[in-house]
């Protein structure tokens, strides 16, 4: 069996288990050797997990002869972008909140972000801001009741495992003490509690991108008539100790080990701190991935309403965050194309040499990129253009021997006689 058709295979059989990211890691590579189904497919796992402008872009790569569904699903798809602003709108605002250290109205905010968007799928990264919320205001209970009720896909996303896992421990350990010290102090769980609670802080405060969206269960609020009166502010102001470990965490990072090591015994549970931030993903790399995935999405409504100088600093700012994201090449295309169209040729030429040099270089966005040869033909072409032939026959060959099946190789055959 061809093996293209072999993994496409396994992806749908992933998606019927709800398997959604090993369907998504399968598509994604095949999606992009040009395998029209595999975008498609994808397509409708992004829109399943609640990622509509990603679905979009992908089927806009299928033609209606390809799949005839196409044209509807795409209608569809774009009757939802309005809410999902809405929705993304609250989660900014919670974030907003989280940074001002506005725990406590945090609870609320989320509730009623979950009643606008409910029936429709939500990103985990929004369940994971309500999850860490309500470990900011210290309600383990209402977490755990939480996770309970939350669909599948929430449960088993790595980030939310870990969070879950660390709070286990958390618990477990208290148990253990517990049966060791049948005396154990409130004291001492207090600060095991606290130092989970700041962790959740710290993350809050930092900041969650929503780029990243999950699966197409109807979205369960977590329905809670009581909204924890204490915000866990009050613990931090209650422990010298813990106060001054969060304030290390939010300056500097690689001064915590040095921090730690001057803390008291109860503090040595640092461990548990650090292990939630790395494993919840908070890291300067996915901030910079998520905020490109923004700018490029911006950029994308600038280009379709014809705002060409707009879209061109926004695909900009997108490839200047991150260049290794899965739709970096997407970006880098639609700057040459902004540029062409707002009548910045020499812009487009300088762009596309990038375009050029990064398929060259490491990055498999841009190596097996579907808009590779439409690049390298735009380049054959404005060589043809400013007289020089012999770069750009050089160009024409590299299409036809690389492309012999595509479009642009006829369009280069066609050139070359001319």
């Amino acid at each position: 069996m061809n093996e293209n058709l072999l993994n496409y295979n396994k992806a749908i059989a992933f998606i019927q288990k709800g398997h959604y990211a090993e369907a998504e890691n399968l598509l994604r590579t095949l999606a992009q050797t040009g395998h029209a189904l595999s975008n498609w497919a994808l397509g409708l796992v992004y829109a399943a997990t609640g990622r509509p402008v990603a679905a979009l872009i992908q089927w806009e790569k299928v033609s209606p002869d390809e799949v005839a569904a196409v044209p509807d699903k795409i209608g569809r798809l774009q009757a939802t972008l309005q809410t999902y602003e809405k929705i993304f709108t609250l989660y900014n605002e919670a974030i907003e909140k989280a940074s001002q250290k506005d725990f406590a109205s945090l609870p609320q905010l989320f509730l009623d972000l979950f009643e606008q968007g409910k029936g429709m799928p939500l990103p985990v990264e929004i369940y994971k801001g309500w999850f860490l919320s309500l470990l900011a205001c210290g309600d383990i209970n209402q977490f755990n009741k939480a996770l309970e009720e939350v669909p599948e896909y929430v449960r088993n996303d790595t980030a939310i495992k870990a969070i879950s896992l660390k709070v286990k421990e958390s618990e477990l350990g208290s148990a253990a003490n517990r049966a060791e010290n049948k005396a154990v102090s409130k004291k001492h769980r207090f600060v095991r509690m606290g130092l989970l609670a700041g962790a959740a802080i710290l993350m809050l405060s930092t900041g969650i991108a929503v780029e990243r969206f999950l699966d197409n269960d109807s979205a369960k609020p977590v329905s809670s008539k009581e909204i924890p009166e204490r915000s866990s502010l009050e613990f931090v102001n209650q422990e010298k100790a813990l106060k001054e470990q969060i304030a290390s965490l939010e300056k500097e990072n690689s001064a915590l080990q040095s921090e730690m090591d001057n803390q008291s015994a109860e503090l040595q549970q640092k461990s548990e701190t650090v292990g939630l931030l790395e494993l919840a993903d908070v890291n300067i790399e996915n901030i910079k991935e998520n905020g490109a995935f923004k700018q490029y999405r911006s950029g994308l409504e600038n280009y379709r309403s014809g705002q060409y100088q707009t879209a061109v600093e926004k695909f900009e700012k997108s490839i200047s965050l991150s260049k290794t994201p899965f739709f970096a090449d997407d970006a880098h295309f639609f700057l040459i194309q902004s540029a062409i169209k707002s009548g910045d040729d020499q812009k487009a030429i300088t762009e596309i040499e990038a375009f050029l040099k990064e398929s060259d270089g490491n990055s498999d966005s841009y190596h097996q990129s579907p808009y590779l040869d439409d690049v390298m033909l735009m380049r054959a072409e404005s060589y043809l253009e400013s007289g020089d032939q012999e770069n750009g026959i050089e160009w024409l060959d590299r299409i036809e021997t690389e492309f012999p099946n595509e479009w642009t190789a006829k369009k280069a055959k066609s050139l070359r006689v001319k």
